[in-house]
């Protein structure tokens, strides 16, 4: 009797704690639109995130931790532009189908504002991101074809490579409820990545003709996505 009574109160604890936890779980997908110097090499692709969400004490305040992907492919144009910007003449194609992906992982807080009805909320994040590169131009000296610059053996001089950087992240979106403990969630996100993402090279035509491409690094982007979060 005393062993089922005691089952029953675990059952029933377990219960009550099931229907009142303060976690909540999202996932959401949309498209990364990078800005700046970032933008300049690389163009817009899907983005996508998942998240746990834990209600705190105070009204409205949320504690995040997410993980987020983003895909990215690279501008042909910025490379061909700087062979023509400082080799002019040349017209050929640089076809290079060049990928690369960016893993952010945040923790965060996320605010509700007061509202009736609608749920709008901002937030704001730190963590690491993690991007990774099929393919980009080493830290080297390329020599290349006097009557075609764009001519580059791109076997011998790029390179697979991942970076690692410090990160953080401001958003602003809105919830509202779509079924009982269902939630739509639309958002805007800034995104800054402290990662280097285009190396300093140099490409020679020959000994007097000859451009450096420098160092671009930290990443800015924005995210813009929808998805549910389900309140457990």
């Amino acid at each position: 009797m005393k062993r089922a009574l005691l089952f029953a109160v675990i059952f029933l604890t377990a219960g009550l704690l099931s229907a009142q936890t303060p976690l909540s779980i999202g996932g959401n997908i949309g498209l990364n639109v990078p800005i700046g110097k970032f933008n300049d090499v690389y163009k817009s692709g899907v983005s996508g995130e998942v998240a746990v969400f834990y209600s705190t004490p105070a009204p409205g305040l949320d504690f995040t931790f997410t993980i987020g992907y983003n895909a990215y492919t690279y501008k042909n144009d910025f490379f061909l532009q700087q062979v023509n910007t400082n080799f002019p003449g040349y017209t050929s194609d640089f076809n290079a189908d060049w990928k690369a992906s960016d893993i952010p992982v945040m923790l965060g807080v996320r605010f509700h504002l007061p509202t009736p009805g609608l749920s709008p909320y901002v937030s704001g994040e730190i963590g690491v991101h993690m991007m990774k590169f099929s393919d980009r131009f080493k830290e080297i000296s390329m020599n290349t074809s006097s009557s075609n610059p764009l001519h580059i053996e791109l076997n011998n001089n790029t390179e697979d490579a991942s970076e690692t950087g410090f990160g953080f992240a401001i958003g602003a979106g809105i919830e509202f409820s779509v079924a009982p403990k269902i939630g739509l969630d639309l958002g805007l996100k800034y995104n800054y990545a402290g990662v280097v993402f285009s190396k300093k090279y140099t490409v020679v035509r020959n000994s007097n003709s000859y451009f450096t491409s420098e160092e671009l690094k930290n990443a800015g982007y924005v995210t813009a996505r929808g998805g549910l979060i389900i309140h457990l």
